[in-house]
């Protein structure tokens, strides 16, 4: 991930920072969490001002699907 979270904060040091209930942990999956959403609402724009809309979102739910099924 390209995120700013991501790219300052190991996901070993996350998951250290959720066992030992660290304040930051959350905070950081949030700034994730944003970033994210943030970045599909861009794509989710430009394509329906590109009229491309329904590939894109088909291109998004296969990728889903495909992260779910693999764990």
């Amino acid at each position: 991930c390209k995120c700013p979270a991501c790219a300052r904060f190991s996901r070993a040091y996350l998951a250290h920072c959720f066992r030992a209930s660290e304040m930051i942990a959350p905070r950081v999956v949030s700034l994730h969490n944003i970033w994210t959403m943030l970045r599909l609402s861009d794509a989710a724009r430009e394509s329906i001002l590109a009229g491309r809309f329904e590939a894109w979102r088909d291109g998004v739910l296969d990728g889903l699907r495909a992260g779910a099924a693999e764990g």
